[in-house]
């Protein structure tokens, strides 16, 4: 299944274009301030709020997604907003397109989790490649405590893996435990890691959705 082909089609139809940022980026933008943070590298930054919001506080930003619609959305946003500090780039997180040490930080927000856990180790690994030693990774992960994955038969989900499933919005996503997500990040200093728990609306109404959000260093 080519999940790149799919993914564009999402974004064509209209999905995962929202204009708001993830509610803890204001404080870690400040976070990034505090540190002399310049150069972000914006992990499946699809329609671009986030390109859109660092890039307003004069950092540079470079944004990567597999598909091309969600680049045009962005770029289309950033020139609106009459913005020239980014770069925008087609590829995938498992093999990114940039030289070693290239980062100040990374940012991820639902989009490190949506592959199998093999590839997200993959995708780590890639991340700790391109930032500068001493550079940040902020992410988010679906934790196994989301409603979603306790549920995930009625919700008529497919399992293609260890606790990844197949389903139509974020097409493959992966839920982990705080156990996992501490291996997946052993080449780093966790910062802060806490459970961000939060209603989510759903066809069926609202779950509660439950990621681990954590704050890491490059060692």
């Amino acid at each position: 299944m080519n999940y790149e082909k799919l993914w564009d089609q999402k974004i064509q139809e209209g999905l995962h274009r929202r204009k708001t940022p993830h509610w803890t980026i204001p404080e870690v933008a400040e976070f990034f301030k505090k540190h002399n943070v310049k150069k972000i590298l914006d992990l499946g930054c699809g329609a671009g709020r986030h390109l859109v919001y660092f890039a307003k506080r004069k950092d540079f930003v470079v944004g990567i997604d597999t598909s091309p619609t969600a680049l045009s959305l962005a770029n289309k946003w950033l020139r609106r907003e009459k913005l020239s500090n980014y770069n925008l780039v087609i590829g995938s997180m498992l093999n990114l397109p940039f030289p070693d040490n290239e980062f100040d930080a990374v940012v991820s927000i639902a989009a490190i989790d949506n592959f199998r856990i093999k590839d997200i180790q993959k995708a780590v690994n890639e991340v700790k490649r391109v930032l500068k030693r001493n550079g940040f990774l902020f992410a988010n992960f679906a934790s196994t405590e989301h409603e979603s994955f306790k549920r995930w038969k009625e919700f008529g989900w497919k399992k293609v893996d260890n606790n990844t499933f197949f389903h139509k919005i974020a097409l493959l996503q992966a839920f982990i435990t705080k156990g996992q997500l501490l291996k997946l990040l052993s080449g780093f200093r966790i910062i802060r890691i806490w459970e961000m728990i939060r209603q989510q609306n759903v066809d069926r109404g609202q779950i509660k959705s439950v990621n681990w959000e954590v704050i890491a260093q490059r060692m």
